[in-house]
């Protein structure tokens, strides 16, 4: 996996592309499916053995469902190299990822900001609620116009 796309958790249920290493290759059960060489398969996940490994419902170019067990899930940037059959991301999921990552860092960036140590008397709360009851009556005394005591 590469620095910048995060890690897709797969589930039961997700669409993956599955790429059969051999033009024709057998399923599980045995029978012979044909295969461009070029466009992916579209497969369903249908069991999680791990983040790496998933069973897939494969459908051919015809249309044709087969199973195909113990298929490696490659993420974004890993080797295919040494693989046979794999399976992997469409783009629109790892863009996806890729968004919903960014949108988590954003938001932890914005929690750290407004986590600071606060600056009230005999205060130094760090999470936005529990201030000092001498800090609460100088924000309360700010918010009404006063000064505070």
């Amino acid at each position: 996996m590469n620095d910048k796309t995060p890690l897709i958790t797969p589930t039961v249920g997700r669409v993956v592309w599955f790429r059969p290493k051999n033009t024709v290759f057998r399923d599980d059960k045995g029978n012979v499916i044909h295969h461009d060489g070029i466009a992916p398969l579209a497969a369903l996940v249908v069991y999680v053995h791990s983040d790496t490994m998933v069973n897939l419902s494969v459908t051919d170019h015809a249309g044709r469902q087969f199973p195909i067990t113990s298929v490696t899930l490659v993420q974004d940037g890993e080797s295919t190299e040494n693989l046979g059959c794999y399976a992997e991301w469409m783009p629109y999921q790892k863009g996806q990822a890729a968004k919903t990552e960014a949108l988590e860092q954003g938001i932890a960036k914005l929690e750290t900001a407004a986590g600071k140590t606060c600056k009230g008397t005999n205060c130094g709360a760090t999470d936005g609620v529990s201030h000092s009851p001498e800090c609460l009556a100088e924000h309360e005394a700010a918010c009404a116009g006063r000064a505070s005591t």
